[in-house]
């Protein structure tokens, strides 16, 4: 199963449950995009790298410049993520909701240039 088909699948179940059982807690849910940004740490190598800067680094190194101009997607910076888990921790106006996280959109081919 696709990461993207699970997540919808937790959130529905998520959501049905908070319904159902009326827990004495809350959820807030945060849906970010692709993470990129620096790493706590140099890694050793570009295998060592976390799962978003892979694909990052797939992206540019291991297409053709045809597939790469045709790629747009969505990314958050990893600390405006940080900053919307604390933001969701500190404000009661987050209970229970749900928050799509989303920075940009990047358009590859203008990179590309």
């Amino acid at each position: 199963m696709s990461f993207q088909v699970y997540i919808i699948h937790f959130h529905l179940a998520l959501w049905e449950f908070l319904e159902k059982e009326k827990p004495s807690w809350d959820v807030v849910s945060l849906c970010p995009p692709l993470i990129i940004g620096p790493m706590l740490h140099e890694p050793p190598s570009s295998n060592n790298v976390n799962e978003s800067n892979k694909k990052f680094w797939d992206i540019i190194f291991n297409r053709s410049i045809e597939e790469v101009k045709k790629m747009h997607m969505a990314y958050a910076d990893v600390r405006d993520v940080a900053l919307v888990h604390r933001l969701a921790l500190e404000k009661e106006e987050a209970t229970n909701g749900r928050f799509l996280i989303h920075a940009s959109q990047w358009n590859v081919q203008e990179w590309c240039k």
